[in-house]
């Protein structure tokens, strides 16, 4: 046989197994396959496959995990702290010197623009987080010391 017939046969044998309409009719998928001892045989290969896939069941979990998990966000969530007024404010100083810092790149050399964007970037950061944003957390050096 032609090997693109030997494709197409096998190809709609894939879909008849698969309940999927094939380019070709059963009679003539049967007819090919009493013919050709390779499709024949590459058939029965996928067959077999799929009784194995089919054979598979999916393990149900024993356990529960979503109440954990949600316990966990909305304990973090209760424990967050939310952003203050001030904070805010701070945000919006940092932005309006970057806006101020743009329209002054016109008129002034570029130095002094980069310097007064940083600077009102760092100082609306320390005033959002009321602390050195460059320290360690206290959780995260207490779990490295507990880890193995």
């Amino acid at each position: 046989m032609n090997p693109m017939d030997c494709e197409n046969v096998r190809q709609a044998a894939m879909a008849l197994a698969d309940g999927e309409i094939a380019p070709l009719n059963a009679a003539e998928v049967q007819a090919h396959l009493s013919q050709c001892s390779e499709c024949r045989r590459a058939v029965q290969d996928l067959r077999s496959l799929n009784r194995l896939v089919d054979a598979q069941s999916r393990r149900v979990p024993t356990v529960d995990l979503w109440p954990r998990i949600e316990g966990r966000l909305a304990a973090e969530a209760a424990s967050a702290k939310p952003v203050s007024l001030a904070g805010r404010f701070a945000v919006l100083m940092a932005i309006l010197l970057l806006a101020r810092a743009l329209v002054l790149a016109a008129t002034q050399p570029l130095e002094w623009v980069v310097r007064l964007g940083v600077l009102a970037f760092v100082l609306g950061w320390f005033i959002l987080l009321r602390e050195n944003p460059f320290t360690l957390q206290p959780r995260f050096i207490a779990a490295k010391e507990t880890t193995p």
